[in-house]
């Protein structure tokens, strides 16, 4: 009997236990990164979209002043309506 249990342990390799809990953390490692990576992305996406609406923003506020400023009534058109 002692033979036989010699010989068990001078082999080599894995067994598939212990291949299959490797397998199962390489597996759960590359889930954790996909989701990072993922959110990662959104944020960006998220961030970009911000900036635009803030450029878009900034472009209406400078039009307007623009317009504001440049806007002169004529009163005399305006009081000559009124008068007829």
């Amino acid at each position: 009997m002692s033979k036989h249990t010699n010989s068990m342990i001078n082999k080599r390799g894995f067994t598939l236990l212990e291949t299959l809990f490797v397998l199962a953390g390489f597996f759960a490692m590359i889930v954790i990164v996909l989701q990072v990576y993922t959110t990662t992305i959104q944020s960006k996406n998220i961030n970009t979209m911000r900036q635009v609406v803030v450029e878009e923003a900034h472009y209406l506020t400078q039009f307007f002043k623009t317009a504001l400023q440049n806007y002169s009534p004529d009163y005399e058109e305006y009081f000559a309506r009124r008068t007829m």
